[in-house]
């Protein structure tokens, strides 16, 4: 989607809801509606105002120049330490204002300098929304993310074979290769989780080696380029042998993923899909050791909209990107997460990721 159909879009919802303005901190905002890349690590003090009919962005002399060579369609504002960010946007939009924001990134303490000037609404949902459908261009850009990911699943998996390794230095090599493979940065640290550290679903990577004739797993994703799309994938590996009963258990896994990803078309209500994988869970007996939603949306943030588990009330509509990640978790013993990346499609789901799932 080109920058000028996103920022109509907007331009759309502040008509919509009657609001004069948005403003936004939210850097992947920023990067969205004017391609001004604030979102890469660590993100950039740039801000994002739009009024009825124009687009600004506001930033400090640290980055005026390079916000100059990326901004599309905007006029760049160079704010000043001495001069309080409230009283500049007043300018521009006048006293008493009706000011959209996101509440969801929002810190509290601007919030409250803004009320003072503006009357607040809440865009989040709106906004959220807009993001949410991608066009053709950014799904390949998330496949890019995919594949190179994808790569360096390959070797990890390998590495976790073939040597005596912590956790920790997995997670370590894992970074190193998602940038030599090709990611700009990783989307997130990676979890490497071995044995009874893998019944935290976000266990943190320890100084315990690698355990062998039990599970590991593995959650990783890179961008692929600065302030990009991202990928978010994740595989349950096993070095050594695997009893009978935990294969069993390992399979009803993946049943719930791909009956999941199977019930996925346009307009389904997410909460019916995270509700498919947990029928196939419980008629093994395992519904309780899964204890998270079922999967999110994903773009330049790794976590979007849509939510899909049992208490969302988002609709799946075509051109969402989503992952579909059941997993089961037994304290002190393992945890097996699987994940893909779907497109939502108007019949069916798109699966964007091509790693094997066995173990």
């Amino acid at each position: 989607m080109k920058i000028l159909e996103r920022q109509k879009k907007l331009f759309e919802v502040l008509e919509i809801k009657g609001t004069d303005a948005f403003f936004s901190t939210n850097p992947s905002n920023v990067r969205y509606f004017t391609d001004v890349i604030a979102n890469r690590y660590p993100e950039r003090s740039v801000y994002l105002l739009a009024t009825k009919d124009k687009f600004y962005v506001l930033t400090y002399p640290l980055e005026i120049e390079s916000v100059k060579s990326e901004a599309k369609n905007c006029e760049i504002i160079e704010l000043r330490s001495n001069i309080k960010l409230e009283e500049i946007l007043e300018k521009i939009l006048g006293k008493d204002a009706k000011l959209g924001v996101e509440y969801t990134t929002l810190s509290y303490f601007l919030g409250e300098r803004l009320a003072t000037k503006f009357k607040l609404e809440d865009l989040s949902r709106e906004i959220a929304k807009i993001r949410a459908i991608k066009d053709e261009e950014e799904i390949n850009e998330i496949k890019k993310a995919i594949e190179k990911t994808e790569r360096t699943l390959e070797k990890v998996k390998e590495l976790i074979n073939s040597s005596k390794i912590t956790e920790k230095e997995a997670a370590l090599k894992c970074m190193k290769l998602l940038i030599e493979n090709g990611c700009e940065w990783f989307a997130f640290e990676p979890i490497i989780a071995s044995g009874e550290n893998g019944a935290f679903p976000h266990a943190i990577p320890t100084d315990k080696p690698i355990k062998e004739n039990t599970f590991t797993i593995v959650d990783i994703g890179g961008r692929d380029k600065a302030g990009g799309y991202c990928a978010d994938i994740t595989r349950t590996f096993a070095k050594g042998k695997i009893s009978e009963e935990d294969r069993k258990i390992f399979e009803v896994v993946k049943e719930a993923l791909l009956s999941a990803i199977d019930s996925i078309y346009e307009g389904v209500k997410a909460k019916e899909v995270d509700g498919i994988a947990r029928k196939i869970l419980s008629k093994y007996g395992l519904e309780k050791y899964f204890n998270h939603g079922l999967g999110h949306g994903i773009g330049l943030d790794v976590h979007e909209y849509p939510s899909v588990n049992s208490a969302s009330e988002d609709i799946l509509l075509s051109g969402y990107v989503i992952t579909i990640e059941p997993g089961v978790y037994f304290p002190g013993k393992y945890g097996i997460r699987l994940e893909q990346d779907v497109v939502v499609r108007k019949n069916k789901a798109e699966i964007l990721t091509e790693f094997p799932l066995d173990y």
